[in-house]
């Protein structure tokens, strides 16, 4: 059923296993990736990550390597999921390039998924990886002053706006979220940017 999902008429898909799932990631759901990584509906690999808020980081870095490695394609974007503790974020920043860099070729079109970072953990993604974007939610809102430099880093045309779906709804707490709401995340990052 995942295989008809994902070959649904006028709709691209990104394959990835989220490093929170990563634990209990089994061989069956391996195989299941394999086959679907070839649909020719699959145009991204992500969102694939290093979640440092969870267990299991080692498992995680090592499940990240060994998708990197086995799937990637330079003309399909990686989509990365990096989340680090709260007030220590760059430090999953500058963690990634040193762990995908071996992985990927320098020309590989990567998004940092839902970026938190500081303007010098988004340098050193960009000095690595020339072809990197940065993709940013309702979190914004809440950024503190070293993240907002990271977002006012970010060049125009690399910057990406995300809902997040369904999590991080702009609206707080018990507000649903849909990419609809992707103009509300729109309306934070000007203000941000300044």
């Amino acid at each position: 059923s995942l295989l008809r999902t994902v070959n649904v008429h006028g709709f691209a898909a990104a394959i990835g296993v989220h490093p929170r799932h990563v634990p209990g990631w089994s061989a069956e759901h391996k195989e299941a990736f394999k086959i679907l990584t070839r649909s020719p509906n699959t145009k991204a690999l992500g969102e694939i990550g290093l979640d440092l808020t969870a267990r299991g980081v080692k498992k995680q870095e090592e499940t990240l390597q060994y998708l990197l490695r086995g799937f990637a394609e330079p003309s399909k974007p990686v989509i990365l999921h990096l989340r680090g503790r709260k007030g220590k974020e760059d430090e999953v920043y500058f963690r990634g390039p040193k762990l995908v860099g071996p992985c990927l070729a320098r020309e590989q079109p990567i998004q940092l998924h839902c970026f938190s970072g500081s303007a010098v953990a988004f340098a050193k993604w960009q000095k690595r990886f020339p072809d990197v974007y940065a993709s940013f939610s309702g979190l914004v809102s809440s950024f503190e002053e070293h993240q907002k430099q990271g977002l006012r880093a970010v060049p125009g045309d690399r910057l990406l706006l995300e809902t997040d779906s369904p999590y991080l709804p702009t609206g707080g707490r018990g507000v649903g979220n849909t990419p609809h709401h992707v103009g509300d995340v729109a309306k934070l990052v000007p203000h941000k940017k300044k």
